[in-house]
């Protein structure tokens, strides 16, 4: 994204669903931050090994937990950082995301959905209201003067 013409490299705002907000805690835990202005995580899973366990009984001792984004969500911060989640997930359980919210520095931000799914935040079935919220998130991270 840094080299397209079209992005402003000083200007980027992550957005990670599911696994993928795993991948850009990695990432980040890895110190690769430039010019990035605000991170969204939406359904993110804590530990691959506890996701794995809840998901096969035994199985997360296989896993290399040197990668879970509870090892890395503290080094997000100063980036502005916000977390969504579903109440009613029922593949990864909202409660990884209130562990990451535990374990990250300010600034950041928890929206837990009563009946939310998984990574459904911005269905039609919410209409606009968590888009609205990441909207004044993101323009707040980027204009944190405002």
């Amino acid at each position: 994204m840094r080299h397209r013409s079209d992005v402003n490299p000083q200007r980027l705002v992550l957005f990670g669903q599911s696994i993928g907000g795993a991948n850009i805690l990695d990432v980040i835990g890895q110190g690769d931050r430039e010019g990035i202005r605000a991170v969204i995580l939406d359904s993110t899973f804590a530990s691959y090994a506890t996701i794995a366990n809840q998901m096969i009984p035994g199985s997360g001792y296989l896993l290399d937990e040197s990668y879970s984004g509870e090892n890395y969500i503290a080094s997000v911060s100063p980036i502005p950082l916000l977390l969504i989640h579903g109440k009613a997930d029922h593949v990864i359980p909202w409660q990884h995301s209130e562990k990451l919210y535990s374990l990250a520095k300010e600034p950041k931000r928890l929206i837990l959905i009563p009946d939310g799914e998984h990574i459904d935040a911005f269905s039609d079935r919410h209409g606009d209201v968590y888009r609205e919220q990441m909207v004044d998130f993101i323009l707040s991270a980027l204009n944190p003067q405002n």
